[in-house]
């Protein structure tokens, strides 16, 4: 999945491009060209350091995840990591900062949910640093996202959302 035109601009694609165009300090972090939206690992120096996502999420959704799929999947889409089909293009993982996020076809979505993965993620704050509390609901994204859990189901649910993807 080295090739720099994979087809991001599927349709499917517009809630995650629409939010992660928000993340306004990602872009920043992808390799010298920070006009770049999308391309693969290797153009980005370190990237389990780079993109603004801890190295044990980034090798969780790529390396865990990503590598019990039947292709690689593994991308860099607006400066953060990313699992997309490598031939429609369609993302169905992303992470950033501490969390990582799946999106799943419905029978594995409600599976994710019944096993009690969430939708909605509430950060409570820090005093000591003066981060402020904050919430991100995966509904701004569409309604099939849901948060990675570090299951064991997760990789399961990867392969059903890879398989949805192939159909774009």
């Amino acid at each position: 999945m080295d090739d720099p035109r994979l087809p991001l601009e599927n349709p499917a694609n517009s809630g995650i491009l629409r939010y992660l165009r928000t993340l306004s300090w990602a872009r920043e972090r992808v390799a010298e060209d920070p006009q770049l939206e999308s391309c693969a690992p290797s153009a980005v120096k370190d990237p389990h350091e780079r993109l603004g996502t801890h190295p044990d999420v980034v090798s969780r959704m790529w390396g865990s995840l990503g590598d019990s799929l039947p292709e690689r999947c593994a991308w860099v889409l607006i400066g953060i990591p990313v699992l997309a089909h490598p031939h429609t293009g369609f993302v169905f993982a992303y992470s950033s900062g501490m969390q990582y996020a799946l999106r799943l076809p419905p029978p594995a979505l409600e599976a994710a949910l019944r096993a009690g993965v969430k939708q909605v993620y509430r950060a409570r704050g820090n005093p000591w640093t003066g981060a402020q509390p904050w919430t991100l609901d995966l509904a701004v994204i569409g309604p099939d996202w849901c948060f990675g859990a570090y299951r064991g189901e997760e990789a399961g649910w990867c392969l059903d959302a890879f398989t949805a993807a192939a159909r774009g």
